[in-house]
């Protein structure tokens, strides 16, 4: 532990001491990946953990800063990252740098964004983690990536994504009611809920969920969305 000040000094002139003909991103990750072998070697996650992008605010030069406003930080930097789910340790993060992102070498070129991130960012995870993570990367193709890789999956979906339920996407629930959509051959569970404050349903998809409610300030809803729900904070 050491004071604010002295981590602010160390901030802002940590980038500085690189390698002087470094140009674009080589400036910023070899400093990046030494901070995350430290972090990986120090702490194994717990079961959970999340997948999500994390953006870093910055209104300085930066040839792939990004605009959103929308974001807490309307400029910004756009990484995404893995942290654990009961914790909310950083375990991997991955900057964005437009087509150089550096993702890992094995990855198919012409696959898609999101398994190209989750075939990434989890490289310091075992068999059997529990993954969460936003509509952003729920795909079919993604879901089925992580079941070969022997891992669990559960995510928002977005309605006009191939490969889930057709009826889901036009699908009118009354509030506080759910839907459950399962095939017996196939390891997915899909859950369709609409709460009573929402303009349109929520829509989950699972490799670990069961047909399960939850009981919160006298609303009943479907587990695998309350368990999502916490698990995202990481």
């Amino acid at each position: 532990m050491f004071t604010c000040q002295r981590f602010q000094d160390i901030f802002h002139t940590m980038l500085h001491v690189g390698n002087p003909d470094a140009e674009g991103k080589e400036k910023i990750e070899p400093f990046i990946n030494m901070i995350l072998s430290n972090f990986q070697r120090e702490f194994y996650p717990f079961e959970e953990v999340s997948i999500d992008e994390m953006v870093v605010g910055f209104k300085g030069r930066w040839l792939f800063k990004q605009f959103n406003a929308s974001k807490p930080k309307k400029y910004h930097i756009k990484t995404f990252g893995l942290c654990d789910a009961a914790t909310g340790y950083v375990l991997n993060i991955q900057t964005y740098f437009g087509g150089d992102t550096s993702y890992k070498p094995e990855c198919d070129p012409d696959g898609s964004h999101a398994v190209k991130i989750f075939e990434t960012l989890p490289t310091p995870l075992g068999t059997g983690h529990k993954i969460f993570a936003d509509r952003f990367y729920t795909t079919r193709v993604l879901i089925d990536y992580i079941l070969q890789k022997k891992q669990y999956y559960t995510g928002t979906v977005n309605l006009n994504r191939k490969g889930f339920p057709e009826e889901i996407k036009d699908l009118k629930l009354e509030h506080r009611q759910m839907k459950w959509f399962a095939k017996e051959d196939e390891a997915i569970l899909c859950v369709a809920f609409r709460d009573k404050k929402a303009k349109k349903n929520v829509v989950m998809a699972s490799t670990d969920a069961t047909v399960a409610t939850i009981k919160k300030k006298d609303v009943v809803k479907p587990l695998v969305i309350d368990t999502y729900n916490h698990k995202m904070n990481g």
